[in-house]
């Protein structure tokens, strides 16, 4: 948005026949942002320019700046709409990683009643038994079962990281987005400014030449 108290500023100092430079520096010195300075030089030299150009070329100038915010708000949809496949890869992403939370809670589980069968008394009532042969094979498949647990778990983990990395990545690109979005409409406002001011300019312009047209066919009739 153009800044009203520099635009006027930079309007007056103009008109008393100071140039764009001395007056940056002086607005700088007041402690003025400066790009909202660079934005009110370039609307202040925009408007000079129209004012010296034709009816054709001031009408030509028009028709661009409308295909220009045309343009900007197509960008701004297309923007909008990116920003919704993200959000719905992210909910895909979040759903995953419940999933997975609830796998790797499952197996933390069964290993705990798995460790829990290993250290009961049953187990030491089994091994002190003549059949020691069949509670070593039992065992043993208790251990290979642990083992495959324990694998499984590590590798849920490891698919856990990447998920929760690549919801980090789309908030970041979510936040840029929001971040572009807001720019343009920034932009988009004050190009609509813009407009109206040089269709008010038009007007006055085009009523003055209907008075001078006046003016001269009364002179013509005299």
């Amino acid at each position: 948005m153009i800044d009203e108290n520099v635009a006027y500023y930079l309007e007056e100092g103009k008109k008393r026949g100071f140039n764009f430079f001395i007056l940056k520096k002086n607005l700088l010195e007041k402690g003025y942002d400066e790009k909202d300075i660079d934005e009110a030089i370039e609307l202040l030299q925009e408007n000079e320019k129209n004012k010296t150009l034709p009816v054709k070329k001031r009408a030509a100038n028009r028709k661009k700046v409308i295909k220009k915010q045309v343009q900007k708000k197509e960008n701004i949809s297309k923007e909008i709409r990116k920003k919704r496949v993200i959000k719905k890869k992210k909910v895909n992403k979040k759903d995953k990683t419940v999933k997975n939370k609830d796998i790797v809670k499952k197996i933390k589980k069964r290993h705990y009643k798995m460790k829990k069968i290993t250290n009961t008394k049953t187990v030491k009532k089994m091994v002190s038994s003549s059949n020691s042969s069949a509670l070593s094979g039992a065992i043993k498949e208790i251990d290979s079962e642990l083992k495959k647990l324990s694998k499984e778990r590590s590798f849920l983990k490891q698919d856990l990281d990447e998920v929760s990395s690549d919801v980090e990545v789309d908030h970041q690109k979510e936040k840029e987005l929001q971040q572009k979005i807001a720019q343009l409409i920034d932009k988009e406002a004050s190009l609509n400014k813009k407009k109206s001011d040089l269709e008010t300019k038009i007007d006055k312009i085009s009523d003055k030449m209907n008075k001078m047209s006046k003016i001269k066919s009364e002179m013509t009739d005299v």
